[in-house]
């Protein structure tokens, strides 16, 4: 996985490192871009602080490899920079004659220079890069005009192919805006610096593998708690969670509904069971001895997917934070509920999930904003739960540990879709720690929709396509 760490701590470990460090990073970095074309010559865009120090490097190292080199130079780019390049052979310009580029650049300019008052030869050169669809356009620690920390992105901002890190990733690549023009994340090289976290990869998301003397009991027991009589197609949403439980590895899924619901669900369910609760005024009820029974059997559950504005969810909610001591997962309405109503969750006694987007975690927590890393992290700690903070980039975290999620696709921007994800985290957490078990669920879900939209399209994804998707895998 790689690693995240503030900016500032990766500008410092560039600014310890010494030259046989910097020498062997640009070396690993360039193997690194092996399916990039350089026949057309590299170009840097050299810039003062740390990205344009590592440019220098880069640089170097290309002359070294016989790729030709241009470097355009900010004007308050350091003095051993720029002997560096002078050092190298490298033929040096001002940045402000960045003029038709073509082939590679590299966007050596300082990440940090995000403000309104950006420096107009860096605007210009940024704007020339953008305008030239044929470079392949690689930003050296964060784009320019991207803040590192938030990924809030200011009026000009290089939109970059791919990112070349330095030992770790800065957030802002990943959050607000920082997707939409990081590119491809790549890091290289090792050096000491305390880690916010880490991205998710395919090695890390991998199941526990399945021992041969087993049973649907050893891979745990899920009841999903959704549907309501009002909201039409709800039931079905609340269905669609079971079965990705169900395909994403869970041993017994049981679907509580509302008793009114009987005849929709008993066409429909195969491999789950069916658990009917009382219903008042199209709404699930609170019925203690019914939750007694969910509690019970349930090693993992569900409350949420298409119960509506439901009077009586805070009363769910409280019953089973104070009486269930295994994982529970709130979602969708639960979290509405919660944000009315947050004393519910005080002093649980489970394992606690919150999955809310960033519209309901606007709600849950007026006052901290998203890409806010370390108010976010503290409301997990503060409420003793896993947060998977879902969006392009789904933060989850414990307080403590955070995983970066950047597998997914703007298809699953689609009603259903996080009913989905809930029943897949259900099923890891049926066999992983809950932190773990939402970090590997959120890679898997959204690696499987990113294959699934090249076939539908990104308009036309629906939520029950990646339900198939995920069943189809697991037969693999």
């Amino acid at each position: 996985m790689i690693k995240v760490c503030r900016s500032k701590d990766i500008s410092a470990s560039v600014e310890n490192a010494d030259k046989t460090q910097l020498r062997a990073f640009a070396a690993q970095a360039l193997d690194k871009l092996n399916d990039v074309d350089f026949a057309y010559g590299a170009c840097f865009l050299i810039g003062s602080g740390a990205a344009g120090k590592i440019g220098a490097y880069l640089a170097t190292e290309c002359v070294k490899r016989k790729i030709g080199v241009k470097a355009f130079v900010e004007a308050t780019v350091d003095e051993k920079i720029v002997n560096l390049l002078l050092s190298s052979g490298v033929k040096r310009e001002s940045l402000s004659l960045f003029k038709n580029p073509s082939g590679v650049v590299f966007d050596c300019l300082s990440p940090d220079k995000f403000t309104k008052n950006q420096p107009r030869d860096c605007v210009c050169a940024a704007k020339t890069l953008n305008d030239c669809p044929g470079c392949v356009k690689i930003s050296v620690l964060s784009p320019f005009g991207l803040n590192p920390d938030t990924g809030i992105a200011a009026k000009t901002v290089i939109n970059a192919d791919k990112t070349l890190c330095f030992s770790a990733a800065v957030p802002g690549l990943m959050l607000s805006e920082g997707l939409d023009y990081s590119g491809e994340i790549t890091a290289c090289g090792e050096l000491p610096s305390a880690a916010l976290g880490y991205i998710t990869d395919e090695n890390y998301a991998a199941l526990p593998a399945r021992k041969r003397v087993s049973h649907k009991g050893t891979y745990g027991k899920i009841a999903i708690i959704g549907g309501s009589d009002t909201m039409p197609g709800a039931p079905l949403m609340a269905y669609g969670s079971a079965v990705a439980a169900s395909v994403s590895g869970a041993g017994l899924v049981r679907l509580c509904v509302g008793e009114n619901e009987k005849c929709a669900y008993k066409s429909r369910v195969l491999e789950q069971t069916l658990f009917f609760l009382p219903e008042k005024d199209g709404f699930i009820f609170f019925d203690k001895e019914k939750l007694r029974g969910i509690i019970a059997f349930a090693d993992v559950i569900v409350l949420g997917p298409g119960m509506g504005n439901n009077p009586f969810l805070p009363e769910i909610i409280g019953f089973l934070c104070k009486n269930y001591t295994k994982t529970l997962i709130l979602d969708a309405d639960a979290l509405n509920a919660v944000a009315k109503n947050p004393g519910v969750i005080k002093s649980h006694v489970c394992k606690l999930i919150l999955t809310p987007h960033i519209g309901e975690f606007a709600r849950l927590a007026p006052a901290i904003k998203p890409y806010d890393l370390r108010k976010v992290k503290a409301f997990a700690r503060n409420n003793k739960c896993v947060l998977a903070l879902k969006s392009a980039c789904t933060v989850i975290t414990d307080g403590k540990t955070t995983f970066f999620n950047v597998s997914g696709t703007p298809a699953l921007a689609k009603g259903g879709s996080g009913d989905v994800l809930s029943g897949v985290i259900a099923a890891y957490a049926a066999v992983c720690p809950p932190l773990d078990a939402a970090a590997k669920a959120c890679y898997r879900f959204g690696k499987t929709a990113e294959k699934v939209a090249c076939l539908t399209g990104e308009q036309s994804l629906l939520a029950r396509d990646v339900i198939a998707a995920l069943e189809e895998g697991s037969r693999r």
